[in-house]
């Protein structure tokens, strides 16, 4: 009687299991960066950051660069009615502190952006590092998923998780209700 029952029982518990493990790595592996002031730094490390702003809040992002190599970086995408532009400029490595948007010749430096919070909603903020030369293609990658107010979440990281985990329970519990039922009847 019991060696009918354990077949699904088997088979359910093992997926049940994977489907709530699988979103919990990924609840651990997401980079999110909570906001502790309006002004939140950043650098090349945060890259695939997933970030909640409140209207108002500002980003400082500085990514390394070698402008007088001809290297720039350059915004690929924003949703600018949810993320605006309002500053950006150059610091020179060997001035040591002080930006500026002319570039010294020989020298290496960081590219810098000023982003304000303007608007609920999301924007995923791609910039491209290009080589010199027209048609090149980027040779490094920066970007930010930024969720401003109560804008809504991407379809990825905790989204993502949460439903994994809720499947793995609903999954599991059904099959319980389904061998309760089976014994049930087989009584």
């Amino acid at each position: 009687m019991l060696s009918g029952l354990r077949k699904p029982l088997i088979f359910c518990i093992p997926c049940a299991l994977f489907l709530a493990a699988a979103g919990i790595a990924m609840l651990l592996s997401t980079n999110t960066i909570a906001k502790s002031s309006p002004a939140i730094s950043l650098d090349e490390s945060d890259s695939g950051s997933y970030i909640y702003l409140d209207p108002g809040d500002t980003i400082e992002i500085r990514l390394s660069s070698c402008g007088s190599c001809g290297y720039h970086w350059v915004e690929a995408a924003n949703n600018t009615s949810v993320l605006a532009l309002v500053w950006s400029g150059y610091e020179n490595q060997s001035v040591g502190g002080d930006a500026y948007d002319e570039i010294l010749i020989g020298s290496t430096g960081y590219r810098l952006w000023r982003y304000q919070a303007a608007g609920t909603g999301y924007s995923e903020l791609s910039l491209s590092y290009l080589p010199p030369g027209n048609g090149a293609e980027p040779t490094e990658y920066f970007s930010l998923h930024v969720t401003v107010g109560a804008g809504e979440l991407p379809a990825t990281g905790a989204g993502v998780t949460t439903s994994l985990v809720l499947m793995g329970l609903l999954f599991l519990s059904s099959h319980i209700l389904l061998l309760t039922s089976r014994r049930t009847q087989e009584k």
